[in-house]
């Protein structure tokens, strides 16, 4: 069993290292939508994929550490010794894009299937944006600003959700390498602070899903319906009762 477990974690990492190794040597400069930007054994991550979660990340950062202020300063403050915001998100997003790669060739090769709630909810996803900015047509013409489509979205919305069957299958309940309570929780206090935050929207509220998460746009922001005077006169009173 340790031996099998090795190698499969061998086997994973030469993976990993291939993508490492073609995304090192990419050009500088001259990509385009369309080109691929990460490859193994015919599986892609292409430029259009790499663009979005560049985007959607560089827009979580910059509403969690500066007040989504896109700055130069902010980009070049140290967040480590020797790394900068910028460096430090780069490499977040070029570490996500290799390990949703290796997942798309992992999917396939332990014949996973997505469960109906999967394909609902990414359905669901695609059908709430697009009534956010008013018709297909409509949204089609933001996403080609980042240089995608309707389907191409969808497309990155499978790849994601193919990572998350993938570590699933491999470490959740009842999987191969599933990952138990102790050895979580140490992970936890080596490497975690424990902070709660109580959230009082007092203009307008975070739309959410049919499954109780938050709805985003293409860039990973929140879409927020406002509040009427009487939910805002409900949230002071919140806010008071709590002070």
């Amino acid at each position: 069993m340790v031996y099998r477990l090795k190698a499969k974690i061998r086997s994973v990492v030469c993976i990993l290292l291939v993508a490492v190794i073609l995304a090192g040597s990419l050009p500088g400069c001259g990509v385009i939508k369309g080109d691929t930007v990460m490859e193994y054994e015919g599986y892609k991550i292409t430029e259009a994929m790499y663009s979005y979660w560049m985007s959607r990340y560089k827009t979580l950062f910059l509403y969690a550490y500066n007040n989504s202020n896109d700055t130069e300063a902010f980009w070049n403050t140290e967040v480590s010794e020797g790394v900068n915001y910028e460096q430090f998100v780069v490499s977040y997003i070029n570490d996500y894009a290799k390990r949703v790669l290796v997942a798309m060739k992992l999917f396939d090769d332990y014949s996973l299937v997505f469960s109906e709630s999967v394909r609902n909810g990414i359905d669901e996803q695609i059908d709430v944006l697009t009534e956010a900015y008013g018709t297909r047509s409509d949204f089609n013409n933001v996403l080609a600003e980042y240089g995608l489509n309707i389907k191409t979205l969808e497309t990155i919305y499978y790849a994601q959700a193919k990572l998350d069957a993938v570590n699933e299958y491999l470490f959740g309940e009842g999987g191969i390498y599933q990952v138990t309570d102790t050895e979580r929780e140490e992970y936890y206090l080596n490497n975690y602070y424990c902070v709660e935050w109580i959230y009082i929207y007092t203009d307008a509220k975070p739309r959410r899903g049919e499954d109780g998460g938050f709805i985003t746009d293409i860039t990973g922001s929140y879409i927020f319906d406002e509040l009427s005077e009487e939910e805002q006169r409900e949230q002071q009173e919140k806010i008071e009762e709590l002070v």
